[in-house]
């Protein structure tokens, strides 16, 4: 008898752990409104979040990204385009977030040049990633999530990321691709 005591003492200690973990998970909603030429992001939590970081793809020039939070509900610690943000490209808009305040919204607009011409469809770049990280029993929890752009729902990883591409209207010297490669995508931060 105190055998099968401690199996379900602990089988319910365990399973108390899991919901207190699932209770404390603050579940971001997200949103995306795709509108010419900007997109409207959003998301609002059920609980508080530490930190949040956001890495969204826009094939085009990043014209700005506003940021429409007031610092009582969670503050913008940096806002940057990684890629050399040039009308024939692919850039990323990455934004990072701390001290979220649950159940208040929290929104962002992207305001970009898209490619002109022909539409480009790149893989990897029809989905954005959001990590999230919230303070439970003494530690830090995070998890990572990827949505379609085009609704918002959450999907799994792309097979490929795609970071800072360019689209060059011909072919490239063997020394302009070593060049590009040694140099990386460039990351300018935005005011």
């Amino acid at each position: 008898m105190p055998v099968v005591t401690a199996v379900a003492a602990v089988l319910l200690a365990a399973a108390t752990d899991k919901v207190e973990t699932w209770l404390a998970d603050p579940r971001p909603r997200v949103s995306v409104q795709l509108k010419e030429n900007e997109i409207l992001l959003g998301l609002e939590a059920h609980n508080p979040i530490s930190g949040i970081a956001i890495d969204f793809p826009v094939l085009g020039r990043i014209v700005n990204v506003h940021d429409y939070n007031s610092p009582a509900d969670a503050v913008t610690v940096s806002k940057a385009v990684v890629g050399v943000n040039v009308p024939e490209s692919g850039n990323n808009v990455e934004i990072v977030l701390s001290e979220v305040k649950p159940h208040r919204p929290v929104s962002f607009k992207i305001l970009y040049e898209p490619i002109q011409g022909k539409k480009i469809e790149v893989a990897g770049m029809d989905r954005w990633q959001m990590s999230y990280s919230w303070l439970h029993a003494g530690g830090t929890i995070t998890k990572t999530k990827w949505y379609l752009i085009a609704n918002g729902k959450e999907v799994g990883p792309p097979p490929i990321q795609v970071k800072g591409m360019v689209v060059y209207p011909r072919a490239l010297s063997p020394e302009e691709i070593k060049k590009d490669y040694e140099q990386g995508p460039p990351r300018t931060l935005l005011k």
